[in-house]
Order: structure tokens, then C-alpha cells, then sequence
């Protein structure tokens, strides 16, 4: 499927990352093949594209200050400074006290969505179908409202990427949600997040765009090599524990009983989803769907953004490769301003 070119308005595409330290050299050639690509296509179209690696922000600015504000568009792929999680805010404040065109989320909004509860809050008031939850505070026991039923699901409240999900997040008793309740204190500090366990087809739900959004060809965990676990999720390891046979065996594929009824409420709740938690140029949502009902899950105002996951494969399924794909988010924050 041919794509137009976007137009990046004379501009070039500088992308920041934060330097990780933990690649081995399979992840190292990896990236220099996804970085080759999109350079390629970058330049086919009238651009330069620059990548810069970063540890502080003073080195940010360091790299930074040799363009001009005006001629570029910054791809903001960095997650954290400092090696500090839930950091990236301090990117983009530096980038918009700068005056950079940047993708992805603005301060405000990673700030937003670094709060599991206050985007259940903007979740609930727009009226979005989302799992219904309490929150049980630090050195607090649990007290159930009468509307719950279990199997339920503890969170940490202010983690991202399955950090704090085990396989005993889950939980089908009394017993159980103490102990996962206890975890979640003694080990992340901070209040947990206790939800309705939605027992369904989990989906990963890409949008990009401005003021005119689109989804793209939704995604599906595919659980079903994971083996025989009574409730099938992502955990941490299954996203970044390589020597895990959950990694190894729980990908993304096309979904097969998706019919066209529930895409309709997806896409209505997903839309719904990035504009009321105030994401802008991309996102992915997660959701799950039970008796034909979509639940969201979480929202990732900057999701990751590496081959094969699952932004970049719904985007390829629409007709863009890694470099229009970076170009068309690009074109998005040039347009946003």
C-alpha cells in the first residue's frame, strides 16, 4: 500500500533517546537496522534525520543546541533521565521552554498519566468504559464495596510497563488480595489499585492524529502458547524479562473474532480515550473485551517504540513503514502547535 509522503514543512526529524545500558548486542543490531530504516526513507523523502543518545538533561542541551528550534522536529523517544522512572516530564518541559516541535505527549499529560487514578477519574467522568476499581492506601487493609466480585486485579498506582504485575496480581480470594495488596506496599511505596478482573481477549489499540484522529488496525495479545495459567496477562516479564518463557511465548497477532459491532465501540471508547486524557499526535490503548463490552486498561501517551511492537505493526498493516511511520507522527506535532 503506497502512503503519501507527510509534509514535514522543510524540516529535518531529530530523534532523543535515553541512553539504556542494559542492551546486548542482538539488542544493539536490532536498533542500528530500525534506526538504518527509518533514515532511509527520511532522506528518500527531502530530510535528514539525526539520532541522539542522552543521560542527563544537560546533555540533552548540549546536543541540542546545535539546531534551530525552527528547522526541526524533535521525535521525543526518551522514557527517563537520570535513570529516574516516570521522569520523562523533565524532557519535554525542557523541550517546550525551548520552543521544540516535539511528538508524543505533552508535560502535562505524561504528568497526568503517570497517575493511574487520575485517569481512572477522567476515565469514569467522560464516560468511558473502564473496570470498575478502589484504591486501598498504603498501611490500609482492604475493604471490598459490596458491588465487587472477584477474581480482581492489584496495581501499583503510579507505575507503567507491567512494573508491580505478577502472575498473583490476579486474585480469587480474600487471602490472596491482602498478600498482593501487602506487595504492592512494601515494595513500590505506594497505594494499590485493586479492579474488576476483566476476563476477556486483551487488545492494544494504536491512534495518532490531531484534532482529526484515526485508529489504526487493532492488535491482539496472543496468549495462546502461555500455557495452562487460569488467568492469561501481561507481566513484567512477559514485556522485558528476555530469559522468561512468558516473553518468549506471549506476542501480538491480527485479531481472529473481532467482529465489526464491537470494533465500533473500541474505536468510539479508544477516541474517546486520547482525547479526554488529553494524548496528542500517538498513543496506544489497552483494553479488554468481555460479553461485547470493551474495557480500557491503560493508556500510554508515549508508547514504546521498537520494531514489532505493536504501534509500529498497526501502523505497517495500514500501509507505513518505520520511516513514514515517524515522518506521519512528525507531520502530526508539526501540526499541532
Amino acid at each position: 500500500m503506497e502512503t503519501l509522503t507527510p509534509n514535514l514543512g522543510g524540516r529535518d526529524i531529530v530523534m532523543i533517546s535515553d541512553y539504556v545500558d542494559d542492551y546486548d548486542d542482538e539488542d544493539i543490531k536490532e536498533e542500528e537496522i530500525f534506526l538504518q530504516a527509518i533514515r532511509k526513507q527520511v532522506e528518500e523523502d527531502g530530510s535528514k534525520f539525526y539520532f541522539i543518545e542522552v543521560k542527563t538533561l544537560k546533555e540533552l542541551d548540549e546536543k541540542l543546541s546545535v539546531f534551530n528550534p525552527e528547522t526541526i522536529i524533535v521525535f521525543n523517544w526518551c522514557e527517563e533521565v537520570f535513570g529516574k522512572p516516570n521522569s520523562g516530564h523533565v524532557i519535554t518541559r525542557y523541550l517546550e521552554d525551548n520552543r521544540f516541535v516535539f511528538t508524543g505527549a505533552d508535560t502535562e499529560t505524561l504528568k497526568l498519566n503517570q497517575n493511574k487514578v487520575s485517569v481512572k477519574r477522567i476515565l469514569v467522568e467522560n464516560g468511558v468504559s473502564t473496570p470498575k476499581y478502589f484504591i486501598v492506601e498504603k498501611d490500609s487493609t482492604a475493604e471490598i464495596p459490596d458491588d465487587f466480585e472477584f477474581p480482581l486485579i492489584v496495581k501499583t498506582t503510579g507505575e507503567h510497563g507491567s512494573l508491580g504485575i505478577t502472575d498473583s496480581s490476579v486474585v480469587k480470594d480474600h487471602k490472596h488480595l491482602d498478600k498482593q495488596i501487602e506487595f504492592i506496599h512494601k515494595n513500590f511505596g505506594q497505594d494499590a489499585m485493586v479492579e474488576e478482573f476483566i476476563d476477556g481477549p486483551e487488545y492494544l489499540a494504536s491512534v495518532w492524529g490531531n484534532n482529526k484522529l484515526e485508529m489504526l488496525p487493532v492488535m491482539e495479545i496472543d496468549y495462546s502458547k502461555i500455557g495452562d495459567k487460569e488467568h492469561k496477562l501481561q507481566n513484567y516479564d512477559s514485556k522485558w524479562d528476555k530469559s522468561s518463557n512468558d516473553f518468549n511465548v506471549v506476542k501480538i497477532k491480527l485479531p481472529e473474532d473481532l467482529t465489526k459491532a464491537v470494533t465500533i465501540l473500541i474505536e468510539e471508547n479508544v477516541l474517546k480515550t486520547f482525547k479526554a486524557t488529553k494524548c496528542r499526535t500517538y498513543a496506544r490503548i489497552e483494553l479488554r473485551v468481555k460479553d461485547g463490552i470493551p474495557y480500557i486498561i491503560d493508556v500510554n501517551a508515549n508508547p514504546s517504540f521498537l520494531p514489532h511492537v505493536s504501534f509500529l505493526e498497526s501502523a505497517k498493516l495500514a500501509g507505513y513503514n518505520y520511516g513514514r511511520t515517524v515522518e506521519k507522527i512528525c507531520e502530526f506535532a508539526l501540526n499541532s502547535k
